[in-house]
């Protein structure tokens, strides 16, 4: 990601949102332009175009994904972390 150019957080268009909480962390939420799938076992267990990558300080991003794009009963249940 660039920062600084198009819509990088500090671009002229940023692409998503800031939530500050000073001095404990900051975190970026801007839509994803891909498509994501991930697979267990050879199923599909999410599959979505609606993906949001969350960025925050001092963390690898993450990607959220809407409920409706993960087949929750085919993940085992110490992996499905709901927010």
């Amino acid at each position: 990601m660039t920062l600084t150019v198009g819509s990088g957080p500090f671009g002229h268009h940023p692409g998503g949102e800031f939530d500050f909480h000073p001095p404990r962390s900051m975190q970026y939420l801007e839509d994803s332009p891909r498509r994501v799938r991930g697979f267990l076992g050879g199923d599909a267990v999410v599959d979505s175009r609606r993906v949001k990558l969350l960025h925050v300080s001092r963390r690898l991003p993450v990607w959220c994904f809407p409920r409706e794009d993960v087949g929750m009963e085919s993940l085992p249940e110490e992996a499905a972390w709901v927010y």
